[in-house]
């Protein structure tokens, strides 16, 4: 089984890592043999598009590589999920340091987010995962297909109102974000979207899953998002990434109703501080 996790930078990353499981990755950047970094400079792709922000990442994989892999994820690049494999005994001889976030995340399973300031604490995660032997990378291969979707904890608000609020210059796009919603593949096929707008989503743009789940998911957001890109090309910074931030927990629900012998699994996120990652 094929799984890779695209860790999603828009700047050369100082810790770069390339092994069976993960794959620091460039949006915009010109290629560089050898470099371990995988770009979208070429094949289809809208690295130009900064306002798609990660989904700049995640469109290049599903025009261009999503054939290779049984199950694809993306991670921010100071986001990242927390895959934790190594036995204790193992855990406190080679990375110490990590068994702290074990211990936060096992004290309270529910939290959405972990905040971690130290770069050490980063830079050991790195370690561990290009330090993963055959039977490591099996487990992490394991959990990974236990289920269907893996996604960021949700946070339980009104997403229209948390959009409201993160995003006041974009407030205008959500009501027509709406409408086209209303009408759009799978959307309208089986709940009104009002009931979306009443319920959460896990945001970040962060998941993992079965790559034709990906690829539905795919097929369902890029028809509404650059519809409205060439309705409104004078919409503020980034807001095509925010906005999709909203739509994956409609796409998890609508998988939920239409088939509900999917596999979900939400977790929380490891969020350093900007320094921590350099």
């Amino acid at each position: 089984m094929k799984v890779k996790i695209f860790s999603c930078n828009h700047v050369r990353p100082p810790h770069v890592i390339d092994t069976e499981l993960f794959q620091s990755f460039v949006s915009g950047m010109v290629p560089e043999p050898g470099s371990g970094i995988l770009t979208d400079m070429g094949g289809k792709n809208i690295a130009s598009a900064q306002k798609f922000c990660e989904l700049r990442h995640q469109y290049y994989i599903w025009q261009n590589e999503i054939s290779q892999y049984d199950y694809v994820g993306f991670e921010h690049y100071r986001r990242l999920f927390n895959i934790d494999p190594l036995g204790i005994d193992a855990l406190k001889a080679r990375y110490p340091e990590l068994e702290v976030i074990r211990d936060r995340i096992t004290a309270d399973p529910h939290g959405y987010m972990v905040g971690v300031d130290e770069a050490s604490t980063y830079q050991m995660i790195m370690a561990m995962r290009r330090s993963l032997v055959a039977d490591e990378i099996m487990a992490v291969k394991n959990w990974v297909k236990s289920y269907d979707v893996i996604y960021t904890l949700p946070i339980f608000e009104l997403v229209e109102d948390n959009y409201a609020w993160c995003h006041p210059d974009g407030s205008y796009l959500w009501a027509e974000m709406k409408q086209v919603l209303a009408t759009s593949y799978p959307y309208s096929r089986v709940r009104n979207v009002l009931d979306f707008v009443a319920g959460w989503s896990g945001y970040l743009n962060m998941y993992i899953m079965r790559s034709e789940l990906f690829v539905e998911y795919m097929d369902s957001i890029f028809p509404v998002l650059l519809g409205l890109e060439r309705k409104f090309p004078d919409a503020p910074s980034r807001i095509w990434g925010h906005i999709s931030e909203r739509l994956l927990g409609s796409f998890i629900i609508q998988k939920q109703l239409e088939t509900p012998g999917l596999r979900f699994r939400a977790v929380p996120n490891l969020t350093f501080a900007r320094n921590a990652c350099e």
